[in-house]
C-alpha cells in the first residue's frame, strides 16, 4: 500500500464498484440531502436536518466498519475514498447550515 497520507482521489473514480449493501445504503442516503435541506427550510424544522446528519454518521459508521477503504485494489480504493469525501461534504454542509463549526480533520 502507498503511504495513506499521500493517496489522492482521482477525478473520475470508478463508482460502479460501490455495490456492497453498506455502500449503496450510504449513497442513497446522501442523495436525500437536498430534499432534507429544502423540507427543513420550507417547514422551519431544523431538527430534520439534525436527525439526517445523525443518520448520515450512522450509515457512514456501518460502511467504514464493514468495508476496508484503503486496500491493494486501487480502483476500489479510489471509489471508496470518493464516497468518504462525499460524506464529508454532506456533513460539513449540513453543520454549516446549522451554524455548527465542523472540524477540518478527524
Amino acid at each position: 500500500l502507498k503511504d495513506e497520507k499521500n493517496i489522492k482521489i482521482k477525478s473520475n473514480p470508478p463508482l460502479q464498484l460501490l455495490n456492497k449493501d453498506e455502500e449503496v445504503s450510504l449513497i442513497k442516503h446522501l442523495l436525500e440531502f437536498p430534499k432534507i435541506i429544502e423540507n427543513s427550510g420550507v417547514n422551519f424544522e431544523p431538527h430534520r436536518l439534525v436527525n439526517y446528519l445523525i443518520e448520515t454518521a450512522t450509515f457512514f459508521h456501518k460502511f467504514y466498519t464493514e468495508r476496508r477503504v484503503i486496500s491493494n485494489d486501487t480502483q476500489l480504493t479510489q471509489a471508496r475514498l470518493a464516497l468518504c469525501e462525499a460524506t464529508r461534504i454532506v456533513i460539513y454542509n449540513g453543520c454549516t447550515i446549522l451554524g455548527i463549526n465542523a472540524p477540518a480533520r478527524m
